[in-house]
């Protein structure tokens, strides 16, 4: 059986945001910030276990840098420098 190079990537990717996304829930239940944050706030909505922001994932503090990394070391980020991943990651998360 031949793999194909590219599958594998994808899967891995798949499989690292989806582990970062469950680390993001658990430790939002935790976060105080987080807790702070009601209903009535129009910024934030509260969806499948995380919230947003404007559509952007809150990140709490204490797993900022891992999420930092888990972007930098992904497959397809290319490593363009600092600023464009910094733009990456700020696209998707607050």
């Amino acid at each position: 059986m031949i793999l194909n190079q590219q599958v594998l990537r994808a899967t891995r990717i798949k499989a690292e945001k989806s582990n970062i996304k469950r680390k993001i829930k658990k430790v939002t239940v935790e976060d105080e910030y987080a807790s702070k944050i009601d209903d009535e706030n129009k910024n934030f909505k509260k969806e499948d276990g995380m919230i947003l922001y404007h559509g952007l994932i809150y990140v709490s503090r204490k797993i900022r840098k891992e999420v930092m990394i888990q972007e930098h070391d992904t497959v397809t980020s290319e490593h363009f420098g600092i600023d464009k991943t910094i733009k990456k990651i700020t696209r998707m998360y607050y």
